[in-house]
């Protein structure tokens, strides 16, 4: 696994604006490929469809069944969609997944780690929190949780009318064993609209109840 100097790099350009390190260092330019790069949130279907067909089929995207490359081999054909797509999040928790199945942060055929494709997705698109929250949620999966957190306070600040952001934000403090964040998080969704009575029940035997606790369960006991 890559050291805990290598994160406080990613951390000091990812937060301060600097992308130098990101685009000329070991993690290579997300802005440069052959093809793209496009940005997976917002590009054209065809783009989509003429690289995912080959390179990122439902066998790919389960671990499973290699269209291109061998089994042993399969990052081949992820590293290809996420060169093209660098924020593609589908192929992002992909790579995560292969890491850990594999028990290794660059698995055979990955061109960079994969908190290296993390790291260029962010710095391809800052603003995408489900990208940021999938490299939160793989931190969590590999023990950094000072830095999991900072990017989960990150998300809950870049997006605080989104209700299922927030929702997002409060299940991932809830893994970090952040109760105060969770419950902060938790009460903008419900302020937002969102009715999760899951979350609720899962904060309450955290000690952690919302202060929408009642209304929601409520509700949700109507909705059923």
């Amino acid at each position: 696994m890559a050291s805990w100097k290598k994160y406080a790099l990613g951390w000091l350009w990812l937060f301060s604006g600097a992308t130098t390190w990101a685009q000329s260092g070991a993690c290579g330019n997300p802005f440069q490929n052959h093809f793209g790069p496009f940005d997976y949130r917002s590009a054209k279907h065809s783009d989509l469809h003429m690289v995912e067909r080959v390179h990122f089929t439902p066998g790919i995207e389960s671990l499973s069944k290699p269209n291109t490359t061998t089994l042993t081999h399969i990052a081949g054909d992820i590293t290809y969609t996420l060169h093209v797509f660098p924020n593609h999040h589908r192929a992002l928790a992909a790579m995560a997944r292969l890491a850990q199945q594999r028990q290794t942060d660059q698995p055979p055929s990955a061109r960079y780690s994969v908190n290296c494709y993390f790291e260029r997705a962010l710095t391809f698109r800052p603003d995408d929190n489900v990208a940021r929250m999938l490299y939160a949620q793989y931190l969590i999966s590999t023990k950094h949780n000072s830095l999991a957190l900072a990017h989960v306070r990150h998300v809950q600040k870049l997006a605080p009318d989104s209700a299922m952001t927030q929702r997002n934000v409060a299940l991932l403090a809830l893994e970090l064993g952040e109760l105060q964040l969770a419950r902060q998080a938790a009460e903008r969704a419900a302020e937002l609209g969102d009715r999760d009575v899951t979350l609720v029940q899962r904060l309450q035997a955290a000690g952690a109840a919302p202060a929408t606790a009642e209304a929601i369960a409520t509700q949700g006991s109507a909705a059923q």
